[in-house]
């Protein structure tokens, strides 16, 4: 797994410092790698924290597992953003004063929650979605879980029986294993995301703007939802079909969407995706456009959506308890 790395133990600082001239780039102490000069910023985040994982798994000694965010960018799911940090799960804590790219997690790891992923020790499948779905913030936890639970089902618009039932089979599994953990930190949160979570959310970004409506409590939309038009069938990202036959739509326009579909010609993207929202549209539907600048402002994006449902749909509405930061206290003034 060690392939583009060097080590300065193996060649020497030496060495190391012409590589570093030569456009090497450090990725924890002691580890070095190329990296192309055209990757866009995302694609250089993802590079490095998986050359840290390799990195890290060739220098330490310990009896470690790549845990949470870290064992979830290995197991190839979605992550809101990429932590700098490598997480880690172990028995004891090392003699040594710690490395500050790590972050340590100190418990007894059974071996059924160990797995081997990229040729490394990684947490499994269940595991990994337990702990991130307690400790991260409810949005990103979310990003994660909806990720792992497309890759583990296989979901795709079409939503296939076999793979809707594979991700509740997936979903009753991780409740149980919360069944047995009640009262421990981060249970309610993790037992509110897992319920949430949904394998054909096909993007961070669908991810985090479900999570805007869903912890207000607002009832859950549809996902990938068919609607029939003039142009042919449609699968919108997520929406709600009312009793008095509206359909309200939410698209999330996505970089990712865009660069995947444009290939060099953008102008012609934005064309197709112009006919295509108009072709919703002529449906009756009434359709809601947001982009990733959206998502950071959720108050303002939720009322947008609470704007376009009718009253009965929000007006007992209350944030849901572990889908909601919960705020930390303020540390005293010393």
């Amino acid at each position: 797994m060690t392939s583009g790395l060097v080590f300065t133990r193996d060649l020497g600082a030496s060495v190391i410092r012409s590589a570093s001239r030569d456009g090497f780039t450090r990725v924890r102490r002691g580890a070095y790698m190329h990296l192309p000069e055209d990757l866009q910023r995302w694609e250089r985040d993802h590079a490095l924290a998986l050359a840290r994982c390799q990195a890290a798994a060739a220098q330490l000694r310990t009896d470690a597992v790549f845990s949470h965010q870290t064992a979830a960018l290995l197991h190839g799911w979605e992550l809101w953003r990429v932590d700098e940090h490598t997480h880690l799960i172990q028995p004891a804590r090392p003699n040594s004063s710690g490395d500050r790219g790590l972050v340590r997690h100190f418990t007894e790891l059974p071996s059924a929650d160990r797995t081997v992923v990229r040729g490394v020790p990684v947490t499994s499948i269940e595991r990994t979605i337990l702990d991130c779905a307690g400790s991260l913030h409810p949005k990103e936890a979310l990003v994660v879980v909806d990720s792992a639970f497309r890759s583990v089902s296989g979901l795709d618009q079409r939503a296939s029986d076999d793979g809707r039932r594979t991700m509740e089979q997936l979903r009753t599994t991780l409740l149980a294993r919360l069944a047995d953990r009640r009262g421990s930190r981060g249970i309610v949160q993790a037992r509110a995301v897992i319920r949430a979570a949904n394998g054909l959310a096909e993007s961070p970004g669908e991810s985090s703007l479900r999570w805007i409506v869903v912890s207000r409590g607002v009832p859950p939309p549809v996902l990938q939802i068919p609607v029939q038009t003039r142009a042919g069938l449609f699968f919108s990202d997520l929406g709600w079909r009312l009793d008095d036959g509206l359909v309200v739509l939410c698209e999330y326009d996505g970089m990712v969407k865009y660069r995947d579909l444009a290939r060099g010609a953008p102008g012609r993207v934005v064309e197709r995706e112009k006919a295509r929202e108009d072709a919703l549209r002529e449906t009756g539907a009434r359709v809601l456009r947001f982009t990733q600048r959206d998502l950071l402002d959720p108050a303002v994006t939720f009322e947008r959506i609470r704007s376009a449902l009718p009253p009965s749909m929000w007006v007992n509405a209350r944030p849901v308890p572990g889908l909601v930061p919960i705020p930390r206290p303020r540390q005293a003034p010393r």
